[in-house]
């Protein structure tokens, strides 16, 4: 399966299958290294380096290229804190960080990012690491929209 649910997707000439999960493998390369690139979107999820989508000469460290993934429907996709705790009401979240690609498939660990109504100090963005992880299978995604990068000072 890829992009959208169709086995094979055809622009041009050109072929792609698993569109989707290329793309995420680019991010994920693009978090653990990146190289310099130019680009001509501002927003786009392949600029390089990481960092480029805010600022590509700021000093401060950058681990994080935040996503939004799209449904068929056009929808960001979302998970629950499933957590059961009394003191905690139930949190959405809809932007995350790749974590893993498990064995090169489509198969995805993302963890989950809370958006803060500020940038934080430690952080030094808008967005804060939860504990909440989801393993994903890209393929059943239509779309990956880049949102922001941010230092969110986690181990790889």
């Amino acid at each position: 399966m890829g992009c959208c649910g169709r086995k094979e997707f055809v622009s041009g000439s050109s072929s792609f299958e698993n569109c989707l999960c290329e793309v995420i493998r680019v991010i994920k390369d693009i978090q653990d290294a990146g190289a310099e690139e130019c680009a001509t979107c501002a927003t786009s999820c392949f600029l390089e380096p990481l960092g480029s989508l805010v600022n590509p000469a700021r000093r401060t460290p950058i681990d994080t290229r935040v996503i939004v993934l799209l449904t068929k429907e056009g929808c960001p996709f979302k998970v629950q804190d499933l957590t059961c705790s009394a003191d905690k009401h139930e949190e959405e979240f809809k932007f995350f960080r790749i974590e893993e690609i498990l064995n090169g498939s489509c198969c995805v660990t993302l963890r989950a990012l809370r958006k803060l109504h500020t940038t934080s100090p430690t952080t030094h963005c808008c967005f804060e690491a939860t504990d909440v992880c989801v393993t994903v299978d890209i393929s059943c995604f239509c779309a990956v929209q880049c949102v922001a990068d941010c230092f969110l000072d986690l181990c790889d």
